[in-house]
Parts: structure tokens; C-alpha cells; sequence
């Protein structure tokens, strides 16, 4: 019955890969907008299908579709209010759920594209698209998260623009549309006022190779009080009772995720050679706020990532800084490579497949058939079930 599934998938993977990688180029070479905008109306539509067409894609998918009509005929404060009556009104005019998936989804795509737009970004643009596919992938199974995404990259945009009105408006839709990013607000204010960079390259170095190989779960128990802050109402409360029991109870915790060895070479090389070219990024005219949270992401990565609320935010800081962050190191490496010494050269190689390779595995790595359908696959079924997830 789903001997189809896997082909269709691969081949819409390739169609995404390839819009980007094409777009990318092309982008590179042009510095008005209008010609930006015109080259990047293909990966946004093909990026808009890919996931936006998704059925039943994780555990997000199918909870929000039940919650999605259940508020179409009764309207309760179980969530803020933006999102609420975004479903209220779409169920309750008859819109299918998977139109608030596509809508989501193409909210994303465009401010991501919106905040790459700096002219100062064009030249790197092939790379910084590349590794945007890195980082997005969590967009799959986290729905409301990055609906708020979505305003949150728009008001950072706006900001960055001395436009505080719409960074206000922006703001707020964010947070009425998912409590969480209250601290992500914060966090960026504070980060953009620093204009010296916080770790020196040379630390960073060996903080990332501590993190990846001694990080614990255990070191994140001094963070339980602050953690408590972020309990805002009783969905994000459900998250932050359990977070003390996942971090003092170790792998036994189904809420921890452990690495493999491999991974953890992976995440070294794939991170580290970008910071090989730190002063040379500077010079291309990358703010020390993308800098500084390009450094603190990938220190804090490795222990973050391995509980759900906290990968949350590792998934937001990771998608404004390190497709640009490495993006440019990568343009920087491959334009110069031939003035590398040979370990260099090899190390540069190795670093940018070790970036490559997540998107590679992740999309073409599936084999069980609910990982991959789309709208057309869903045979008059809602949802699918959880557990099969």
C-alpha cells in the first residue's frame, strides 16, 4: 500500500535541496531586492509544499489537529490567545487543519528570508541556505512553537531595521502565540547590546569539545529555579514539573536523549572549523550579536538538546545564527581554499559533510512509511496515531 511513499518523498527532498542549492547560487550574485525576492519565490513555494503538505508528521501534527477542532466548537483559555483564536476561527469556518500547517510553515519560510535579506549576506547565500535545511527540521514536530517562530524572526528583523513599532507588534503576536519566547525576547535584547565577544575563540574551542564529551544532564540542576520561570500557564507548567526529575534521574528518563560516539565526533567537527574563520566572518560585517550566539549555541547545544524544553530553545537560537555564522565560514573556505594547507583543506572538507550529513540521513535515512506521507497519503484519515511515534 505505501511501496510509493518513500520514492514520492525522496523525490520532493531532492526538489527542496535542489531549489535551495539553485536559489542560493543565483542569490549570490544580485544585490537589489527585487531580484531577491524574484530568485527566493521558489525554495519558499517548494519549502511551503514540502512541509506544509505533510500528514501526520510526528507527535505535534496530531495532537494540535483533535485540539484544532475541538476549538473550533469550544473556545477554552487552555492556550494563548493569538493561536487560540487563529483555530477558533479556522475551524469554525470550515478550513481544514492541514491550511493552518501550511499557513505555519510558510510564515517561517518567509522570515527566515526576510531576515537573510542584509545585502551583507548575498555573497554567502548557497551556504547559509544550506545550512538552514541543518537547523529546521524540528519545524516537523514542534506546530505552536514555530508558529511563534515565525513573528519572533519577523520582530528580530524589524528590530535589527530600528522599526520598534512592528518589533513591538511582532513581540507580542509571538508571545500570544506561544508563552516560551518571552526569554528569547530577552535573551536577544541583552545579546545585541554586547558588542565584544564573549568567549574567545580559543576557549570556545575547548568549552565545545568539554560539552560535547563531559556534558551531563546533571550539570542542568542549577538551572531548576530559573527553569521554574519559565512555567507561564499550564502547558508550559506540564514541561517544567517534570524538567528537575529528567536532569537528577539520568538516561533512565525517557525525557533525555544521550548521543552517540560518532554524533559526538560529528558535532565537533561539523561546528568547530567555522570557528576556525571567527576573525574572518568579522570582517565580512556579521554582527557580534550572531557571533556570540553562534558561540553560546553550540556550547550549550550538546547538554540543551538532550531535554525537549530546553532543545526548544536551542532550535530558535540555532536557526538565527548558525546558518549565517557558518554559512559565511563556509564562503570564506571554499573561496579561498586553494591558500589552505592541506590538513586544512581536509579539515574544511570533513567539517562541511558533517554539516551536510543531517540533512542527507534525515531526509533520505527514513524507512517506517508514517515518517514520510503527505496530504494525499492520509486516505480520509485526521491524524495518525501517536504511538506509532
Amino acid at each position: 500500500m505505501y511501496e510509493h511513499v518513500k520514492l514520492v518523498f525522496c523525490t520532493f527532498s531532492l526538489l527542496l535541496i535542489w531549489s535551495f542549492v539553485y536559489s542560493g547560487k543565483r542569490i549570490s550574485c544580485v544585490q537589489n531586492d527585487k531580484s531577491y525576492w524574484k530568485l527566493a519565490t521558489l525554495p519558499i513555494i517548494v519549502f511551503t509544499l514540502f512541509y506544509g503538505l505533510r500528514f501526520g508528521r510526528l507527535i505535534d501534527y496530531n495532537l494540535y489537529a483533535v485540539r484544532y477542532y475541538s476549538l473550533g466548537n469550544h473556545l477554552d483559555d487552555e492556550y494563548e490567545l493569538l493561536f487560540r483564536y487563529v483555530c477558533h476561527w479556522g475551524a469554525s469556518l470550515g478550513i481544514h487543519y492541514q491550511f493552518l500547517i501550511l499557513l505555519i510553515t510558510f510564515l517561517v519560510i518567509l522570515s527566515v528570508f526576510y531576515f537573510i535579506k542584509d545585502v551583507v549576506y548575498r555573497k554567502s547565500m548557497l551556504y547559509i541556505l544550506i545550512v538552514f535545511l541543518f537547523v529546521i527540521p524540528p519545524i516537523e514536530q514542534l506546530v505552536r512553537w514555530y508558529f511563534a517562530a515565525a513573528f519572533y524572526v519577523f520582530a528580530i528583523s524589524f528590530f535589527l531595521k530600528y522599526d520598534y513599532v512592528k518589533f513591538g507588534i511582532f513581540s507580542l503576536c509571538a508571545c500570544l502565540t506561544h508563552i516560551g519566547y518571552i526569554p528569547l525576547l530577552v535573551f536577544f535584547i541583552a545579546i545585541y547590546f554586547i558588542h565584544i565577544q564573549l568567549i574567545p575563540t580559543n576557549i570556545c574551542f575547548v568549552l565545545l569539545i568539554l560539552s560535547v564529551f563531559l556534558g551531563s544532564t546533571q550539570l542542568l540542576e542549577g538551572l531548576t529555579p530559573y527553569v521554574n520561570i519559565l512555567s507561564m500557564n499550564d502547558k508550559s507548567a506540564m514541561y517544567v514539573d517534570g524538567f528537575s526529575s529528567l536532569v537528577t534521574e539520568g538516561t533512565q528518563n525517557i525525557g533525555i536523549r544521550e548521543y552517540r560516539f560518532t554524533t559526538q565526533i560529528r558535532i565537533i567537527l561539523a561546528n568547530s572549523f567555522p570557528l576556525f574563520f571567527l576573525k574572518n566572518v568579522k570582517k565580512e560585517g556579521i554582527k557580534m550579536w550572531i557571533i556570540n550566539t553562534y558561540c553560546i549555541t553550540i556550547l550549550i547545544s550538546p547538554i540543551f538538546s538532550k531535554v525537549e524544553i530546553l532543545d526548544r530553545y536551542i532550535s530558535i537560537l540555532s536557526l538565527l545564527s548558525c546558518p549565517i555564522f557558518i554559512g559565511v565560514a563556509f564562503k570564506l573556505f571554499f573561496k579561498n581554499y586553494s591558500n589552505f594547507k592541506y590538513p586544512i583543506q581536509i579539515w574544511g572538507i570533513i567539517s562541511f559533510i558533517s554539516n551536510l550529513y543531517p540533512i542527507l540521513s534525515g531526509l533520505f535515512g527514513r524507512e517506517d512509511w508514517w515518517y514520510m506521507l503527505f496530504i494525499w497519503d492520509a486516505n480520509g484519515r485526521e491524524i495518525l496515531p501517536v504511538s506509532l511515534f
